[in-house]
């Protein structure tokens, strides 16, 4: 099995993505100030996070790079 990788409760959005990043991993475990675990963050949260922050309507077209 691979490290566990956590952060505690007041950690960044920008922390949490780059321990994801960094430690190529889809979820950190959130620790409380006694370092138990309350909470996990996974990558798809992020995402529906940040999908919070685009317009809902009409669609978006995305560039072919190929």
């Amino acid at each position: 099995a691979g490290e566990v990788i956590s952060c505690d409760a007041r950690a960044s959005l920008t922390w949490v993505l780059d321990l994801m990043t960094q430690g190529c991993v889809h979820h950190v475990y959130v620790l409380n100030d006694s370092r138990n675990p309350v909470n996990v963050v996974s990558f798809i949260d992020v995402l529906r996070l940040l999908s919070h922050s685009f317009p809902r309507r009409g669609s978006v077209q995305l560039r072919q790079t190929m």
